[in-house]
C-alpha cells in the first residue's frame, strides 16, 4: 500500500508491503512483528523510515544492502521529539494496509 503521512511538517509519502518486514529485520537486526508486541514506541519511527525509503523507489537490492541504522539516526534527526510518536497510529495503519488514518479527534463540541 502506497500512502502520505503528514510527521511533524513534511508529508512523506510511503509504502508498505510484503519486502516492509524483510527489509526492517535487515536494517534494524530485530523481527518487526516480535517489536510490534512490545511496549517500544521506536518500532514506529523505524517502520516509518522503512517504509519512506521504500517510496523512494530505489531497487530492492539497494534497499537491502545500503540502509543502516545510522542512516536511521540521520533520518530521524530531522523531526521533532514527538512527531513520529504522535504519527504512531497512521504509519501502522499504512502498514496494516488501512487507507484512512487511525486516529480521530478527540474533541467534544
Amino acid at each position: 500500500m502506497r500512502g502520505t503521512i503528514k510527521i511533524g511538517d513534511k508529508n512523506l509519502e510511503m509504502v508498505a508491503n510484503g519486502a516492509t518486514p524483510f527489509i526492517y529485520k535487515r536494517v534494524f537486526r530485530r523481527d518487526f512483528l516480535a517489536t510490534t508486541q512490545t511496549d517500544d514506541l521506536n518500532v514506529y519511527s523505524e517502520l516509518a523510515y522503512v517504509m519512506t525509503m521504500q517510496a523512494g523507489g530505489k531497487p530492492m537490492s539497494e534497499l537491502l544492502n545500503t540502509l543502516t541504522v545510522d542512516d536511521f539516526y540521520e533520518w530521524v534527526a530531522d523531526f521533532e521529539a514527538m512527531d513520529l510518536i504522535t504519527a504512531a497510529g497512521d504509519i501502522f495503519a499504512l502498514y496494516q494496509g488501512q487507507s484512512q488514518p487511525s486516529s480521530t479527534s478527540k474533541k467534544k463540541k
